[in-house]
């Protein structure tokens, strides 16, 4: 058993530190060009004349899990990276002419398309299945740019040199370089949220009960502009007074409470990087209640149906976009990518006015602060392919 558990913490030991190496290799941009920076030039190849009359351009193409911090929000995602390495790639002096750059340009093209191939078929596949998709890209690409290299003749074919880059700029121009650019945000979302605050009431509950605590729970489902939210306010009080009444006979401190359970209907009036605001209205069936009865198990409650309303305000905290799909053998190509924010959200809400019976009248107004998340699902956009076989 203890042979077993050393072998495997080795293990997890070497696969830690060949991705630190590798990380690390990544990061060190001395040498490297990135598709992106620039075209090739031939400053990036060094000069040597003892291997043949020939150019190589060497390049690496890897892919490795990231997080990258773009403003407010944090990307997760598996990064298929590529770029030419200028210290091992190569021309003879005799080769240092336009029709041989071009050439190395367009391989290095080709070589980006099929990176942002890989990146986008990560973004449907599970992980799991992530080696071996890499594996088919990379053969098919080598296919690829060794049918490119016999149609242009290692360059001299001009004419095959533009047919071949116009193709390959019209492909790449099909699969955005930019990640966020072939994902769209699934309209719907949810969200959760639990907090406490203050509660006041007007006219005789005031009378009785004056102000007291809350505490809050909700759930959230918005559509667009739309907001549908289902709540549960839990206001806690003492009596001021001696209350007597039809049924009611309770001294002062007696505890007492008053619950709304509504279903509210909002729009979104306002929607920034951090801050959204939502006016609501809804149905509440409200509840009063004291403690002394539910001791003695008494079911008597005062209850009646009423309209609320009041002002969602959300500040937006924190907030991610993950890529990554989790499910382990299940693999979706709609569903792609998921977005989670952490918020807080101060609620302002009143009751309209309430007549539990004729010593109980008045509205009950609700102060509180909430922390939740909502998230919603990102949707891979359909790329348009061009009639091509690979």
């Amino acid at each position: 058993m203890f042979t077993k558990h050393l072998y495997t913490t080795i293990i997890i030991l070497a696969i830690t530190l060949n991705n630190f190496c590798q990380n690390k290799y990544y990061l060190n941009k001395e040498n490297k060009k990135f598709w992106s920076e620039d075209v090739l030039s031939w400053d990036d190849f060094s000069e040597n004349s003892h291997i043949g009359i020939f150019s190589e351009l060497k390049y690496y193409m890897g892919y490795r899990p990231i997080l990258r911090r773009l403003h407010d929000t944090t990307f997760q995602f598996t990064e298929v990276y590529l770029y030419m390495d200028r210290k091992l790639s190569w021309v003879h002096p005799l080769l240092k002419n336009k029709y041989t750059l071009r050439y190395h340009q367009i391989t290095f093209d080709i070589l980006e398309l099929f990176r942002r191939k890989i990146q986008y078929e990560f973004l449907k596949t599970s992980f799991v299945y992530y080696d071996a998709v890499f594996k088919d890209q990379i053969t098919i690409c080598e296919n690829y740019i060794n049918e490119f290299r016999n149609d242009v003749q290692m360059g001299i074919d001009t004419l095959q040199l533009n047919i071949w880059e116009e193709k390959i700029h019209k492909e790449l121009q099909n699969y955005p370089s930019n990640l966020l650019s072939i994902m769209k945000e699934n309209p719907g979302k949810f969200g959760v949220y639990i907090g406490f605050g203050k509660s006041s009431t007007t006219n005789n509950l005031n009378k009785y009960l004056g102000d007291g605590t809350s505490f809050t729970m909700m759930v959230d489902y918005s559509y667009k502009k739309i907001l549908m939210n289902a709540s549960l306010i839990t206001n806690s009080y003492r009596l001021h007074q001696l209350l007597v009444g039809s049924k009611l006979n309770y001294p002062p401190r007696t505890g007492a409470n008053i619950n709304l359970y509504s279903l509210n209907i909002g729009y979104n009036i306002y929607e920034g990087k951090k801050v959204r605001i939502y006016p609501y209205i809804g149905a509440a069936h409200i509840t009063f209640a004291t403690r002394i009865a539910r001791l003695n198990r008494s079911n008597y409650t005062l209850s009646q149906v009423d309209v609320v309303g009041g002002i969602f305000i959300d500040i937006k905290w924190i907030k991610q976009m993950s890529f990554l799909q989790k499910n382990y053998y299940y693999t979706s190509p709609n569903m792609s990518g998921s977005y989670f924010a952490l918020v807080t959200r101060l609620s302002i809400s009143s009751s309209a006015p309430i007549q539990f019976s004729n010593e109980l009248k008045g509205s009950v107004i609700n102060f509180n602060i909430m922390i939740g998340w909502d998230s919603k699902k990102l949707k891979l956009k359909k790329i348009l392919q061009n009639n091509t076989t690979y």
